[in-house]
């Protein structure tokens, strides 16, 4: 888990937008990490309406009050340090931890340990890790709709856009209703 990924977009000279990130490649070119011949990694994914709503909370609370710049975590799939990986969603973490990390324990060929379904900090059990968040396996992120952040109408906008990512991710709608679009709707 590594701290905040500070990303900024730049257009190439094709026209397409790149992501550009200090931390990014320092990580990516870590002799640590290219010390290894196989790496295996596991990126989290929280629905996409909810994570939007978190992100705009945590943007305004956190990010804005203390510094000028944005920060947003991304993959970049081609990369060596996800050649060998798996998306674990948030919401099967939360509401079936231990099938969920038998499953990744497994692709990691970690042995799976009730320690995986349970949050720790130096060995006191589910400490708080931001005032005010969730304590531990709390399934109540799941639910938090973030309304002081963002509305239905944001809501239903990403999923009919991100409709191809709800599918592939295995995510249903929520907002979308899943009819045609046209410019009067």
């Amino acid at each position: 888990h590594f701290g905040y990924i500070k990303y900024g977009i730049s257009i190439d000279d094709f026209g397409k937008a790149r992501l550009l990130s200090k931390e990014y490649e320092e990580i990516r070119k870590s002799p640590i990490l290219n010390g290894f011949k196989y790496i295996k990694t596991f990126t989290p994914m929280r629905r996409i309406t909810t994570s939007y709503g978190a992100s705009v909370k945590f943007q305004s609370e956190k990010i804005y009050k203390e510094t000028d710049n944005t920060a947003m975590q991304d993959s970049i799939w081609q990369d060596r340090l996800f050649k060998d990986s798996v998306l674990v969603r948030f919401e099967d973490g939360k509401l079936n931890p231990k099938a969920t990390f038998t499953a990744l324990a497994a692709f990691l060929d970690l042995p799976y340990t009730e320690t995986m379904t349970y949050c720790s900090l130096y060995g006191k059990l589910n400490p708080e890790s931001l005032a005010g968040n969730d304590i531990g396996f709390s399934s109540a992120a799941i639910y938090r709709t973030y309304d002081d952040y963002t509305n239905d109408v944001e809501r239903t906008f990403l999923e009919y856009f991100m409709r191809d990512a709800y599918e592939y991710y295995g995510y249903d709608f929520m907002y979308y209703d899943g009819q045609p679009v046209d410019v009067e709707r």
